[in-house]
C-alpha cells in the first residue's frame, strides 16, 4: 500500500552530484569552493559554550541578519535566512503560490525549480533559454506568480545582467527570484536595483564563495513585507546555533571571501583557455565552474575521468547531453584534470 500524496508519483526528486565514498578523487562535481573557510569560523566554532548548546538558537537569527544587512546595504527586516537557499526556495514556493498559480523558470537551469514546482503540485512552466544559453523575448512575455532565475544561471554559468533583471521586474506581475549563489564569482548583481523593484527577491548562499557548504545557510534580501510572509511559514528554529555562528563570522570576515573568490575566477580563466586548447568549446561563465563540450558525447569521457578518479558533472538531459560541467579546483587540481584530459584527447579515447 502507498500513502503518499498522489502527485508524487510525478515528481523525481533532486539528484546532487555523486558523493565519492572511496579516497583519492579529485572532487569537480559539486562546485564547492577548493579553499577552507574563514580561520574566524573555526575560531569561533570551537570556542563555543557547551551551556549554549543545550537551549535552542535565536529562532529569528537576528545577528546574523543585522551582520548581513550592514554587508550588503539593506535594512534587517529585509534579511531572511534558511537553512541553506535551498530552503528558501522551497519557502517561496509554499509561502506565494495558490496551487492554481504558475511558477516559471528557464531551461536549462536548476532542476530543484522543477522538483519544488511538483513536489507543491503547483503549475510550472520552463522557458527555453536562446542558442548562445541567454534569455529570450518570450521571458518578458510571461506570465505567473514566481519566477525563478538562477544568476549566474546552474549548468550555463552565463550571467545575467542587472538591467535585464529590472526589465523582466517591470514586465512580470509576480515575484521574480534571482539566485544569485554564485554572483561572488561575477560581476553581476541585483542587489544594486533592489530598492527600485518591490517584486525582486535575491538569493545568496554561504556554500559556495564562503566555503560553507556543510553549514547549510543562506539568505533572501527582498522588500520587508515579502520578507515577513516568508517568517511566517519557516520551521520555528529553521537555522541551528552552529550555522547562525559560523555564518556570523565569515560574512565579518567578508574580505577573505572575496579573495579567495578572486584566486578561483583567476583559475577558471586559466582553465578555460587550457581547455580551448585542448579543442573543447567552452561556454562563458560567472560562476566556480565552467560548461564545456568536446564531442557528440560526454558520457565516455566523464567515466575515463571517473576511472582516473577525477569526477567532474554530466548531465544526460536535452541540451547538455553534449557538456560537462567542470568546477575550478585548486590550480593544483586544475592541473591534474589538464593533464588527465590532454592524455585523453591524444589518447582517442
Amino acid at each position: 500500500m502507498k500513502f503518499g500524496r498522489r502527485h508524487l508519483d510525478l515528481v523525481q526528486g533532486y539528484v546532487p552530484g555523486e558523493q565519492p565514498q572511496e579516497e583519492g578523487f579529485i572532487k569537480l562535481n559539486t562546485n564547492e569552493n577548493p579553499y577552507p573557510p574563514s580561520p574566524r569560523v573555526v575560531k569561533v566554532l570551537t570556542r563555543i559554550s557547551p551551556d549554549r548548546m543545550r537551549k535552542y538558537p535565536d529562532p529569528v537569527f537576528r545577528r546574523l541578519r543585522q551582520k548581513i544587512a550592514l554587508a550588503y546595504g539593506v535594512r534587517p527586516a529585509q534579511v531572511f535566512v534558511g537553512n541553506g537557499s535551498d530552503e528558501v526556495l522551497s519557502l517561496l514556493v509554499r509561502t506565494f503560490v495558490d496551487p492554481d498559480e504558475k511558477v516559471l523558470f528557464t531551461y536549462p537551469t536548476y532542476v530543484l525549480y522543477e522538483t519544488l514546482a511538483r513536489l507543491n503540485a503547483v503549475e510550472h512552466e520552463a522557458i527555453e533559454l536562446d542558442a548562445q544559453f541567454d534569455l529570450s523575448e518570450e521571458v518578458f512575455r510571461s506570465s505567473g506568480k514566481l519566477f525563478f532565475i538562477a544568476n549566474p544561471n546552474s549548468p550555463t554559468g552565463k550571467p545575467v545582467k542587472s538591467d535585464v533583471i529590472r526589465r523582466l521586474c517591470d514586465s512580470f506581475a509576480g515575484l521574480v527570484v534571482a539566485d544569485e549563489a554564485y554572483a561572488d564569482f561575477s560581476d553581476t548583481s541585483s542587489i544594486p536595483i533592489l530598492s527600485e523593484c518591490p517584486n525582486l527577491v535575491i538569493l545568496r548562499t554561504f556554500s559556495k564563495a564562503f566555503s560553507l557548504a556543510s553549514i547549510r545557510v543562506g539568505f533572501a534580501l527582498a522588500a520587508e513585507d515579502v520578507i515577513a510572509d516568508l517568517m511566517k511559514t519557516k520551521d520555528s528554529y529553521n537555522v541551528n546555533l552552529l550555522s547562525q555562528l559560523a555564518a556570523e563570522a565569515a560574512i565579518e570576515d567578508i574580505e577573505y571571501m572575496r579573495e579567495n573568490a578572486r584566486k578561483i575566477v583567476q583559475t577558471r580563466e586559466r582553465m578555460s583557455a587550457s581547455l580551448r586548447g585542448l579543442g573543447f568549446t567552452v561556454y562563458p561563465s560567472g560562476a566556480n565552474f565552467v560548461l564545456t563540450k568536446y564531442n557528440d558525447n560526454a558520457s565516455p569521457l566523464y567515466e575515463e575521468l571517473k576511472r582516473r578518479k577525477i569526477l567532474v558533472r554530466y548531465f544526460p538531459i536535452r541540451r547538455l547531453e553534449n557538456c560537462l560541467r567542470i568546477s575550478v579546483g585548486t590550480d593544483a587540481e586544475v592541473d591534474a584534470l589538464l593533464t588527465e584530459l590532454g592524455d585523453i584527447v591524444r589518447s582517442g579515447q
